[in-house]
């Protein structure tokens, strides 16, 4: 078997090597989570971003300002354990890498092994985790990998276990504990938004003939629960309240959302719009943020809305209480309970001295809490700790 030995590692380079390892798909909190690391000091750490299996929207990672390293392979090569690993060691070898950083758990399943067999001290971004995740054994398997010591043991040599989890909410913080995760590995770091970006926009309110925008800004999927938004649509109507819900036409359900709303004879409440269009652009421009999810951590698309001075009106899942103070900061109802919500956007609606009380506590919420600044400052400390203890670091190897 396999034994552990500890390692006293050379002092780390000036610049840091960094690498972030990603898999090739465009969750959009991901490329904005990635965008944060632009903004690392030039100094202290350089940044490489590795993309591992090119699915069909690849091609969004090309935004990302920097270094970006493509590893093309079939898309059944995750199954092929040994040839991505092979190929993430020869680029964290060639990168001369110190630390690496994964975001997602296809990327953690490959790269954990890379770092371990180098010496390379490990932390990964968990975004959210949802219940279909724990219920589906691959995907459990994944995000369990590196905290499974016999795991680490068999197939690596090494007695430790990842350096650091940061993880985006004290919800899913409490989440991962209560399925065995060390609770001091676990980092919170909130997302953080560009206050800059956000002074440049402000809602445009209703139109002249009284209708208000609702921006459903995520992808069509299940766990979105996008079909809320048609009985959204006739409670709203019952009410009398002229609305228009924006959505983008991307996500495995688009279709049958969209069949479902041609049907409903709702078809004049909602509109969408193309997945590459800027959420921020007078074309779309909401009034109002609605999230309907089942589980979220804690949305991007949320906090750049609040900064913004769009009031948000949210399900009460995940990390989404930890930022907004119902009924002041923003509105929350239970997840299904549309009656609450059609309420809530009927008074908002109907009071402009409402939606700006709203609007001005969401934006201070924002620049006191969840600035990328503040981000940054949290990646740092994460970053820096490790590095302090790297000559601690457990590194595996086969003995002949």
């Amino acid at each position: 078997m396999p034994t552990a030995n500890r390692l006293r590692l050379p002092p780390p380079p000036t610049p840091i090597s960094i690498i972030h390892v990603v898999p090739a798909i465009t969750i959009g909190g991901l490329l904005r989570e990635l965008q944060i690391t632009e903004h690392l000091p030039a100094d202290k750490f350089q940044s490489t971003i590795i993309s591992i299996f090119d699915l069909d929207e690849e091609a969004a990672l090309s935004s990302l300002v920097g270094p970006l390293v493509r590893l093309r392979f079939p898309a059944t090569a995750y199954r092929d354990e040994a040839v991505i690993c092979d190929a993430l060691l020869h680029h964290f070898r060639v990168l001369q890498a110190t630390l690496v950083h994964s975001y997602h758990c296809f990327a953690d399943f490959y790269s954990i092994q890379a770092a371990y067999r180098l010496g390379i001290p490990f932390i990964r971004s968990v975004l959210g985790i949802t219940q279909a995740s724990w219920d589906a054994p691959l995907n459990r398997a994944q995000v369990l990998v590196d905290w499974a010591d016999d795991v680490l043991e068999k197939e690596l040599g090494v007695e430790s276990k990842v350096s650091c989890t940061i993880v985006v909410s004290k919800d899913l913080k409490a989440r991962l504990v209560a399925h065995g995760f060390c609770a001091d590995k676990l980092e919170v770091s909130y997302p953080g938004v560009s206050l800059e970006a956000a002074q440049e926009w402000r809602p445009r309110g209703p139109t002249a003939d009284g209708c208000t925008t609702i921006g459903f800004l995520h992808r069509i999927e299940p766990i979105k629960r996008p079909l809320d938004l048609l009985e959204l649509g006739r409670l709203l109507q019952a009410r009398g309240v002229h609305t228009l819900i924006l959505y983008p036409r991307i996500g495995s359900m688009l279709r049958e959302f969209e069949s479902a709303v041609a049907a409903s004879g709702l078809d004049k409440q909602f509109a969408g719009f193309s997945s590459n269009a800027n959420l921020w652009s007078p074309a779309i421009s909401p009034d109002l943020l609605l999230i309907t999810s089942q589980s979220e951590g804690v949305p991007r698309v949320m906090l750049e809305a609040m900064a913004r001075g769009i009031p948000v009106v949210a399900a009460k899942v995940g990390g989404i209480p930890e930022v907004i103070d119902d009924s002041v900061s923003g509105y929350l109802f239970e997840v299904g309970d549309l009656a609450t919500a059609a309420d809530i956007i009927m008074r908002l609606c109907n009071s402009s001295v409402e939606r700006s009380r709203i609007a001005r506590a969401a934006e201070r919420v924002v620049v006191n809490r969840f600035s990328s600044h503040r981000q940054i400052a949290d990646l740092l400390s994460v970053y820096e700790h490790c590095l302090r203890n790297v000559d601690d670091f457990q590194v595996g190897h086969q003995e002949a």
